[in-house]
């Protein structure tokens, strides 16, 4: 829909919505895709409809659920004035892989795996994989033939 005129795109109509925060049945009027009433639309009931405290940093997963920052990363505490490289363990279970990372002053957000294992997608495959593997090992026990 093409709006020949700026009035026509400024003062589009006003529609009666219900507000869709939880709990809330509230009518008022909206345009285009507005979904809450004027006081669920202030930024301190983000938290509620996000999952999230203010401030806190958070990024989707695979299946579109949010996750904190500090399970994918790790946050290490340390008073180097200079940038210091590093050697750290990849943390997914069965990996050991060895990687470096640099240490920046005033930066505390690392990453925890190895740069194999960063993306989600390889992160699940491996831990699929030895979930496989552990299964063939509990089935060979059980059953020596």
């Amino acid at each position: 829909m093409m709006f020949s005129k700026r009035e026509d795109r400024v003062n589009r109509e006003m529609t009666p919505r219900n507000c869709k925060f939880p709990g809330c049945d509230v009518e008022f009027l909206g345009i285009g895709k507005t979904k809450y009433c004027p006081l669920h639309q202030q930024s301190r009931f983000r938290s509620e409809l996000y999952g999230r405290k203010p401030g806190e940093t958070a990024v989707f997963d695979s299946d579109g659920q949010w996750i904190p920052v500090e399970e994918i990363n790790a946050k290490i505490k340390h008073q180097h004035q200079i940038t210091t490289e590093i050697e750290c363990v990849c943390a997914l279970e069965g990996c050991g892989e060895t990687f470096r990372i640099l240490l920046i002053p005033n930066i505390y957000t690392y990453p925890m795996h190895c740069p194999r294992h960063r993306n989600e997608f390889q992160k699940n495959f491996h831990i699929k994989q030895q979930k496989a593997k552990k299964a063939l090992e509990d089935q060979a026990t059980n059953n020596p033939e």
